[in-house]
C-alpha cells in the first residue's frame, strides 16, 4: 500500500509514521 499524507491512517496502526511516502 502506498500513503498519500502523513496524516493518512492508510498503513498499518503499526506503520502509523509521519512519513509522506509509506510503502507496505
Amino acid at each position: 500500500m502506498l500513503c498519500y499524507a502523513a496524516t493518512q491512517t492508510t498503513c498499518s496502526s503499526a506503520q502509523q509514521r509521519t512519513t509522506t511516502s509509506c510503502l507496505v
